[in-house]
């Protein structure tokens, strides 16, 4: 690739990530750089129209290349959440290296040796599991702020159920996805309890810095201060070993839009009967199983619709 298809901005931009506004840095006709946000969360990638080498793709569990465009193009991104410097000097490193004519598949494996060297001890933080925790928390501030106490949040002592208020059953979902997308770990999680109701909460979040939202940390001093008691809460998220303890205090997020709530009326239950009744006897080899469900377009006025757009803050 000729040198002056690429600006020297454009190289400090991947070096210093000094601008993380939504951009795409284009490396001649077959490359592209992008950095751009995604769910509150930066997200860099570099694309080349190469067939996906697989000898690259099991090299390192957070550096991936995959195809993209039917097999046309391939696209390198880091899968682990908070180094986009090092990854953006990965990066610079492998496009200075096209730029001087090495074909793009060579260059990231010349660089995987460097990659190593920039990640090395670096702590990671269960994403996913920070994000649930995430939501469970600001609801868990919500009622507190509703005078209820600790006992509502009925996860704590083992329930299949995230919070029980009188005879609701609220299943707490938080996600940094676009939509309302979210995972159902456990076939029994929007089956309701005799004599109880069951909603689905569904909250949008997005990961920030800790300037610019609210951690996990805030959010337990927040419910200590109402007069939650601090041991089982910190037993709890400790229990859950979602990463050096720290680290995950660290943590923090915004609501996107005020959460929205969905009665388990209106959901498809995929229970163990249901399976059974699908696929027959040999139902009872499945150990355990799990599904993602869509709940756009079915949010509906609940019982606890006025508390959340309180978003749980104090007066």
């Amino acid at each position: 690739m000729n040198s002056q298809q690429t600006s020297p901005s454009q190289l400090e931009i991947a070096h210093g990530l000094s601008d993380l506004s939504p951009h795409k840095v284009v490396l001649g006709g077959d490359y592209q750089l992008a950095i751009e946000y995604y769910s509150g969360e930066c997200n860099l990638s570099l694309t080349f129209a190469n067939p996906v080498p697989a000898r690259l793709e099991e090299l390192s569990s957070s550096l991936q290349l995959s195809p993209v465009e039917n097999g046309t193009r391939a696209r390198l991104f880091c899968s682990h959440p908070g180094v986009e410097p090092e990854f953006g000097s990965f990066l610079a490193l492998v496009i200075e290296r096209i730029r001087k004519g090495e074909e793009p598949r060579n260059a990231i494996a010349s660089q995987l040796e460097q990659w190593k060297v920039l990640t090395a001890g670096l702590v990671k933080v269960d994403r996913l599991g920070v994000t649930g925790l995430y939501g469970e928390l600001w609801f868990a501030r919500c009622l507190a702020m509703r005078d209820l106490g600790l006992d509502s949040w009925t996860a704590l002592s083992g329930s299949v159920h995230d919070f029980t208020v009188g005879n609701l059953e609220i299943e707490v979902k938080t996600t940094t996805r676009p939509t309302h997308i979210h995972r159902i770990s456990r076939p029994d999680q929007l089956v309701p309890s005799v004599g109880k109701e069951t909603w689905l909460l569904s909250i949008l979040a997005a990961r920030v810095d800790i300037t610019g939202g609210e951690s996990i940390g805030n959010l337990i001093s927040a419910l200590i201060k109402r007069g939650w008691d601090s041991d089982r809460i910190h037993s709890h998220v400790e229990g859950l070993a979602l990463g050096p303890i720290d680290k995950v205090l660290e943590c923090a997020f915004t609501p996107r839009e005020v959460p929205i709530t969905v009665s388990g009326r209106m959901l498809p239950l995929v229970t163990p009967a249901l399976i059974h009744e699908v696929i027959g006897p040999e139902a009872i080899r499945l150990s355990g199983f799990e599904y993602s469900i869509d709940v756009t377009g079915l949010d509906a006025p609940s019982p606890i619709s006025d508390w959340l757009a309180l978003g749980g803050l104090d007066d």
